[in-house]
């Protein structure tokens, strides 16, 4: 059970003919999580517990079900994966503030009966697509775009090297480029986002066709600023833990300063090779072209 009496039955009317999902992708380390609570903060959206590469990874089947979505056309492969999601979903209700429909206010059955699902994945997880495409008779992907040096140098700072990072970032790009063409979708400035969280959670509930809640409440989870997370902890809250934010407190929990690190990161990139760092141009360009259709 989740929650005051949400059982799984409720949670499966979510997915099968007639239903809507709502799908965030963007890069790791490129704010995917702000921007995924930002939306499930909606009470009718439904947020899952785990990231598409969890839900699609685990069994055999599921892991075929990514690679093979045809595969989905078969009741035991649609099962299993719908069994997980169900499975996720409810994970998320029976968490402090991710299953509530509003502040002190639970999700009921009868609310789920309107809700929509909202997935999130990172990298190369946009290849999750087609399968959510046999869940659900609707699926409006999300795409979060992020400047290539900040991706790219959180990257390096964990340890990655810049070849690898610059292969993901672009990789990445290409794929939700794709999806773009042949899926439609809304792309989302990560600049803006982080500058104005309300303005960007509304015109997001519009372009999805969810009348905006009064007062807007966004859901923000706090985690510990490292370097370039847009996140932070202040004192007395949890690392982890989501808490309900209004116009004020959101800055509490959403770090603006990262926006003014981007020209360190590019210093950071610069200092490499010219050879080494050859194709960061090619990422540049690709993403201000993409930038430009926000």
């Amino acid at each position: 059970m989740t929650g005051r009496g949400v059982g799984e039955s409720a949670l499966a009317r979510l997915l099968g003919r007639g239903t809507r999902a709502i799908v965030v992708y963007g890069h790791a380390r490129g704010g995917t999580n702000i921007l995924w609570n930002l939306i499930g903060a909606h009470p009718e959206v439904v947020m899952t517990q785990n990231e598409l590469n969890e839900l699609f990874g685990g069994s055999i089947r599921r892991r075929l079900a990514r690679k093979l979505p045809w595969l989905l056309r078969a009741p035991a492969f649609r099962n299993a994966m719908a069994d997980a999601v169900v499975a996720s979903v409810a994970r998320s209700l029976a968490e402090p503030v991710i299953g509530e429909r509003a502040p002190g206010s639970m999700y009921t059955a009868a609310d789920l009966s309107t809700c929509i699902i909202c997935y999130k994945g990172v990298n190369l997880d946009v290849g999750c697509h087609q399968a959510l495409t046999k869940l659900h008779d609707r699926v409006a992907p999300i795409l979060l775009l992020r400047h290539p040096a900040a991706v790219i140098a959180g990257h390096m700072r964990r340890g990655w090297p810049f070849q690898r990072a610059l292969a993901r970032y672009l990789a990445t790009l290409q794929s939700m480029e794709r999806l773009a063409l042949i899926g439609g979708g809304v792309f989302v400035d990560f600049d803006a986002m982080i500058a104005n969280p309300m303005q960007a959670a509304g015109s997001l509930y519009a372009h999805l066709g969810l009348r905006r809640p009064e007062p807007l409440l966004l859901k923000v989870k706090a985690k510990r600023r490292m370097t370039d997370a847009g996140h932070r902890i202040v004192d007395g809250l949890r690392e982890r833990q989501h808490y309900w934010c209004d116009g004020a407190s959101v800055a509490t929990l959403i770090d603006r300063s990262v926006l003014d690190r981007v020209i360190n990161d590019l210093e950071l990139i610069e200092r490499l090779p010219v050879t080494a760092r050859a194709r960061f141009p090619e990422a540049l360009s690709r993403y201000e072209r993409m930038l430009a259709r926000t």
